[in-house]
């Protein structure tokens, strides 16, 4: 059996757990910049399509063709079909 040094998982939890002291205040400075972040006004005027309106035509036309993607779905092989297809791109592996 290797050493407990050169072990992998030992390697893990060492890495899990904060050994270091400068672990902690990492953690404390990035919950400050998270802090500092949230002081920023969330909406922001950039150029681009952020009109109510733009938004709801987007979602929209992502609905529509998503939809228009799932009327396949009325072709779609039986069981038997999908079984046999798999069976074949098995062997083909093979």
């Amino acid at each position: 059996s290797p050493s407990p040094g050169s072990s992998s998982p030992l390697g893990a939890e060492s890495s899990s757990t904060p050994l270091h002291p400068s672990d902690p205040t990492e953690a404390s400075t990035n919950k400050e910049s998270r802090k500092s972040l949230a002081s920023f006004p969330t909406y922001v005027e950039v150029p681009g399509p952020c009109d109510p309106e733009d938004l709801i035509d987007g979602i929209i036309f992502a609905a529509n063709y998503l939809g228009s993607t799932q009327l396949l779905s009325d072709k779609t092989p039986s069981k038997n079909v999908r079984m046999m297809q798999a069976q074949e791109a098995v062997s083909r592996i093979k």
